[in-house]
């Protein structure tokens, strides 16, 4: 009989063994998230997330995770993040999928509707692989806010 992957929330002690495996994968380097792996970063977003932070687990071995993060947008608009997406054999999409529908899923309960995720360019795989649960890749925007002088109006400029 052959056991199966089991995905559930991330426990306190989960912690070490996630830590581990998530080095073995990602390094010091931010791979496909803008924060590094490091026990900081790591303690940081599980202590503010814990509940909608997942691992895999097969044969007591953590073989996967998703960590994600809560953002809140202004009124009551809220997002998530996913910080980390990592699986212990390269190339495992089954196993991602999972996780992510474990996300998706936890997401939907907490009537949380918009997910964000950064992936560089070069890891096509990944973008992909995101692509296939409904994600859309978007460009850069840059904004610029509240530039005008206090004493001008709109409209006018500033060497008048």
């Amino acid at each position: 009989m052959k056991q199966k992957v089991e995905i559930r929330p991330v426990r306190i002690d989960d912690l070490r063994d996630l830590f581990i495996m998530g080095k073995e994968r990602l390094g010091d380097a931010p791979a496909d998230s803008a924060r590094s792996w490091n026990e900081k970063n790591l303690a940081e977003i599980i202590a503010d997330n814990l509940e909608i932070s997942f691992v895999a687990v097969y044969k007591k071995t953590i073989v996967g995770c998703i960590i994600g993060a809560l953002d809140n947008c202004g009124m009551n608009a809220r997002e998530a993040a996913i910080e980390w997406l990592c699986v212990r054999k390269s190339g495992d999409n089954d196993l991602a999928g999972g996780l992510l529908y474990a996300f998706q899923q936890c997401l939907r309960e907490k009537n949380i509707n918009k997910i964000r995720v950064n992936v560089p360019v070069s890891s096509a795989e990944l973008i992909e692989l995101y692509q296939k649960f409904g994600f859309t890749e978007t460009e850069h925007v840059l904004t610029m806010e509240n530039f005008l002088p206090k004493n001008k109006k709109p409209g006018t400029h500033p060497e008048d």
